[in-house]
């Protein structure tokens, strides 16, 4: 066990009386007989005093239940994990260690920046985290009610405002919610200290929100005086130091915003108190007065109860916010663990983008082709216009079942019927002429009457024909599949226009337009499956089997596309399939590795580019 050393802070200043009562004030046997005691009340297995400096983690006093000589192996173990323990915000912590019977450890910073830093040390067996703050207290209430009784403490004064600081803390933290600790710890500041107002807020990304004042729970973000002291607050937080007004002496610090604070509640000192852990700034407090209650030794004591509750705080705070903030904040700790407090974000993103390529080259995927669909019949007639005429009539309207012989529209038959009219009038005229010369004897005059009555009998027999095709009937029987012609009737029409088309809807497929750069993947004489979703279907996907590649290509969406046909494999008792039908289609055609699967579209661009380049 070391000696303690001697301090030469002032004993007007209340962290010196502190740092004087570890230090030189109380003797070594004094805090033993402290640490004995508060063993024995507490029911933790040892209690030890340890001072951390450049020269390493020492222990001034310790009690331990082990009688075994030497260092019991719980305060081995603490010692090991002194730092981590003194940053962590939590001051209870697992003990891992097989050779400890304790299950947890507990760490209460007393003094830092004094070139050295105290705390105390505890091994409990099987504490609740919910105790965390009875159990401090108590240890600390006993280390300091021994020493101050024993003769040899000579700032035993000093001891009733520390008890009077961790009563009130003990106090706030019977709360469990964020809020209430806030608003009881801000209350408790102002009756304690004749504050006029006291506010904590909670840092942002770049400015202080207000989230507790004394005496009001619940309090309008809107306000004037709620917004003057979050600005008050956010200069605190920007120039990252406590900032005093009237200041206390010359300093560059700005005080513009806690001076407006001030005058806006009628304050005559006001003070802005950075709240950290672990170095950072987490919280910040607003204190105002018109009295002494901000005078030195009542500010050592708000320092203190800060020092002690801001840990508290901060993970109420964070306990109640999103989940998903809270998931990345302990991904972010572990990471910090694994990789380091520096460029932490950038090396736990490094190792994810690592672990990602390693596992996507090592599990397999498979090869889709996703391509629009369209729904045609296999048995499909397209009727065209057989003359040159105008659309008269049209009895169907897309989407109409016909069966085969179905009148769908008719074309003008006018100039038809006039010419089958002035022909047959010719062929009984030359009728009539034949027989007259034949009477008359005139035998080659009869005969070419004959031959012109007979060639107007062709003629008239090709009219008739072409009067036939004026009516357009349904070849198949099946569904009308073109566009609505009855906005073109009155219209000419030429020969071989298609007008409509009848498609056989017992018989249907799928056509896929696959464009060319995803084309390569499907190999000849291969057989792929897959699925089909249709826009008017889209929760009802249904399976296909490819059966052929169309050899040319045509544009589709402005892309050069091959049409691949597919036989639509089941299709659903609720699902009514008609020709027509657009969706999109997944095409399965093999595994690869999920490197290939997602890259293999831009390998083959950066492949084109660096070709043409080259």
């Amino acid at each position: 066990m070391l000696n303690p050393q001697k301090s030469k802070s002032n004993s007007g200043d209340f962290t010196s009386l502190v740092d004087s009562f570890i230090g030189a004030g109380a003797s070594e046997d004094t805090l033993v007989l402290g640490c004995r005691l508060a063993c024995l009340s507490t029911a933790a297995e040892g209690v030890a005093i340890l001072r951390k400096d450049s020269g390493g983690v020492s222990v001034l006093a310790s009690w331990s239940q082990d009688e075994r000589k030497g260092t019991p192996p719980w305060l081995m173990f603490i010692a090991g994990k002194f730092n981590r323990a003194l940053s962590s915000t939590r001051l209870v912590f697992d003990i891992d260690s097989k050779e400890v019977g304790s299950t947890h450890g507990l760490v209460v910073p007393l003094i830092s920046g004094m070139g050295y830093e105290l705390a105390l040390a505890a091994a409990l067996p099987g504490c609740p985290r919910g105790s965390n703050a009875d159990i401090h207290l108590q240890l600390i209430r006993c280390l300091l009610s021994v020493a101050g009784t024993t003769p040899t403490n000579s700032h035993k004064d000093a001891i009733h405002p520390l008890v009077e600081v961790f009563d009130m803390v003990a106090e706030v933290q019977e709360a469990s919610r964020f809020v209430e600790v806030a608003t009881g710890f801000c209350s408790s500041l102002a009756a304690r200290f004749d504050l006029k107002k006291v506010v904590l807020g909670v840092v942002g990304k770049h400015d202080v929100k207000a989230v507790a004042m004394d005496q009001a729970e619940r309090f309008s973000r809107s306000s004037r005086v709620v917004s003057c002291a979050e600005r008050a607050m956010t200069e605190c937080m920007d120039q990252d130091q406590e900032i005093f007004w009237p200041a206390q002496n010359e300093s560059d610090l700005s005080t513009t915003q806690i001076e407006a604070m001030a005058f806006q509640s009628e304050a005559k000192f006001a003070t802005c108190l950075p709240l950290r852990v672990n170095g950072k700034i987490v919280m910040v407090l607003l204190l105002l007065a018109d009295g002494n209650g901000l005078g030195p030794m009542n500010m050592d004591k708000i320092r203190l109860a800060t020092t002690l509750l801001t840990p508290r705080l901060n993970d109420l705070q964070r306990d109640e916010e999103w989940v998903g903030k809270t998931v990345w904040r302990h991904i972010m700790m572990q990471a910090t663990d694994w990789f380091g407090p520096s460029l932490t974000a950038l090396k736990l993103a490094g190792a994810i983008i690592l672990a990602f390529f390693i596992l996507s080259v090592v599990i397999p995927g498979d090869i889709e082709i996703s391509a629009p669909l369209r729904i045609e019949g296999i048995k499909s007639y397209t009727h065209t216009a057989p003359i040159d005429s105008y659309l008269r009539e049209v009895n169907v309207r897309p989407g109409d079942e016909v069966k085969a012989g179905t009148l769908l529209g008719r074309l003008d038959d006018t100039d038809i019927r006039m010419e089958i009219a002035a022909l047959e009038s010719e062929m009984q005229i030359n009728r009539s002429k034949h027989f007259l010369k034949q009477q008359e004897g005139k035998t080659a005059e009869s005969a070419l009457a004959l031959l012109e009555e007979r060639k107007a009998g062709v003629r008239l027999k090709w009219a008739m024909t072409r009067l036939g095709r004026t009516e357009l009937r349904a070849k198949v029987d099946g569904c009308v599949v073109s566009e609505d012609m009855t906005p073109r009737i009155g219209l000419p029409v030429s020969r071989g226009q298609g007008l409509f088309e009848v498609s056989d809807t017992k018989s249907l497929r799928c056509v896929l337009y696959v464009p060319e750069d995803e084309v390569v993947d499907i190999v000849k004489g291969e057989t792929y499956s897959g699925e089909f979703a249709l826009v008017a279907y889209p929760d009802r996907p249904m399976k296909f089997s490819m059966t052929r590649i169309q050899p040319f290509s045509e544009v589709v969406e402005n892309v050069n596309s091959f049409e691949v046909q597919g036989a639509i494999d089941e299709v659903s008792s609720s699902v009514d399939l008609r020709p027509g039908m657009e969706g999109h289609a997944k095409l399965n055609v093999g595994t690869a590795s999920l490197f290939y699967v997602y890259t293999r579209k831009l390998m083959n661009r950066l492949r084109m580019i660096f070709w043409k380049i080259g």
